[in-house]
């Protein structure tokens, strides 16, 4: 066997002529956003609503301007973390309430 037989042609690289997508600026905040927000839904719930919201308005925006899946993704964590705030005040408030029920005093906490 000839040990020339491979093609050594400096010439044959492949060349991606597409352009790079475009990111949106408010779509990546909005996912970023939507992200944290489910997080601190669980722990700290009007966080958690706050970021929500602003979230969901820059998916909104970023929507506008253009179709964007990243948006999109913003928009559903943003949903999520709101959802998941309002579900931890009612489970505060269930827990207070089954406290109180118990027989608990609570006015050594201010309530």
């Amino acid at each position: 066997m000839d040990s020339n037989n491979f093609n050594t042609d400096q010439n044959t690289s492949v060349v991606n002529s597409a352009a790079p997508a475009q990111t949106n600026g408010m779509a990546i905040a909005s996912l970023v956003l939507g992200i944290i927000s489910i997080v601190a839904g669980c722990c700290v719930p009007i966080v958690g609503i706050i970021l929500g919201i602003v979230g969901i308005v820059l998916s909104v925006l970023s929507k506008k301007s253009g179709k964007s899946k990243m948006g999109t993704a913003g928009l559903i964590c943003s949903i999520v973390g709101i959802i998941f705030s309002i579900l931890s005040y009612v489970l505060a408030a269930a827990m207070l309430a089954a406290l109180a029920e118990a027989g608990f005093d609570m006015s050594a906490f201010g309530m």
